[in-house]
């Protein structure tokens, strides 16, 4: 019977598969071990899409230098892109991806529109040219906001003025039943505010909380257009849900004014107590200071006087007479007796 004959790759491959582990079979054989593959990350965004992806957390700044002329776009031109141009008023980017056959109304993850970020950064001509590219004005986002809402989010009235002459809907309410005049209302923009009453903006109507647009300016504090408000008549005495007119809420807002005034007061008056007890006991420590110092002082000048025994001061004659040997002329004298060097 033949029997086989052992590779010497084989015994090899044994002799270093019984090693302390140092080596691997693979190893043993010549090759190296391959790096393990590296484990797969989550796909992130850079910052600016994820900036132009929040539009609803706040307004992001985007500035496009006048000075500068925009580029002739040499490439294709993104979804993402096309909504950038659009914050920014790149004219040339917008006409681009249209002109490629883009839709004018494609819409981000939130149902917005270019049409959207434009009313919200004050891009009248880009909207202008949305528009006339066939944008839809009255288009809803996933909170059921037109573009008007975001209008008068970002404060422009040529914005404002440019949606409604499109026939933007002035009374149109997202899923909070929030008009775009609660929305003018709410940040200060007392020149819409008046523009959309002139519009046919029904002043009276609540939102879901049963909030008209004069609850909303109290509340805030927006002075302006309260008085805009109720010289176009807005109701005073209309009640929310939680039964609050405009005039209760006024009243309310005057006592908690009152209270954090009065709070103000009793915090700055614990202050200046803390102020001047911490003065009253650096006063006190200085004084116990000075007096320790006198103490020390006192001492002092007692020590150099003479020898301090058992508390009391003795002369040096008295001192010497006690001791019980003493040097003099290199002879040691001891009581008894003398012994010489």
């Amino acid at each position: 019977m033949l029997r086989k004959k052992k590779d010497t790759n084989d015994v090899q491959i044994k002799s270093a598969s019984t090693r302390s582990g140092r080596k691997s079979l693979v190893e043993a054989r010549g090759h190296i071990r391959p790096s393990p593959s590296p484990t797969p990350k989550r796909k992130t965004s850079s910052n600016e899409k994820r900036k132009t992806s929040r539009i609803h957390l706040g307004r992001i700044n985007y500035s496009v230098d006048c000075n500068e002329e925009e580029p002739e776009p040499t490439g294709p031109i993104s979804q993402y892109d096309f909504f950038t141009a659009a914050c920014c008023g790149k004219m040339k980017a917008i006409t681009k991806f249209l002109d490629d056959g883009g839709d004018v109304n494609t819409v981000d993850s939130c149902n917005r529109t270019a049409l959207h970020r434009a009313a919200l950064y004050e891009q009248t001509q880009t909207a202008e040219l949305l528009i006339r590219r066939g944008a839809k004005v009255n288009r809803c986002d996933k909170l059921n906001n037109i573009p008007l809402h975001w209008a008068c989010r970002g404060t422009s009235f040529d914005m404002v003025q440019l949606l409604l002459n499109n026939r933007a809907k002035v009374n149109f309410k997202d899923k909070l039943l929030n008009t775009p005049l609660h929305v003018a209302t709410r940040v200060g923009f007392t020149a819409c505010v008046d523009y959309l009453l002139e519009c046919g903006a029904k002043i009276n109507e609540p939102d879901s909380e049963g909030d008209t647009a004069i609850h909303d300016a109290v509340r805030l504090g927006r002075h302006k257009v309260v008085r805009t408000l109720i010289l176009h008549g807005a109701d005073m005495f209309l009640k929310n849900k939680d039964g609050k007119t405009p005039t209760d809420l006024i009243q309310s807002w005057y006592n908690n004014v009152k209270d954090a005034v009065k709070q103000a007061e009793l915090e700055r008056k614990r202050k200046e107590l803390n102020a001047q007890k911490l003065a009253d006991e650096m006063r006190e420590s200085s004084r116990f200071g000075e007096k320790l110092a006198v103490n020390e002082e006192r001492r002092s000048e007692k020590s150099s006087e003479g020898l301090l025994t058992h508390g009391k001061m003795e002369e040096p004659t008295v001192i010497a007479d006690k001791m019980e040997n003493f040097q003099e002329d290199g002879v040691i004298f001891f009581k008894g007796g003398s012994n010489t060097n």
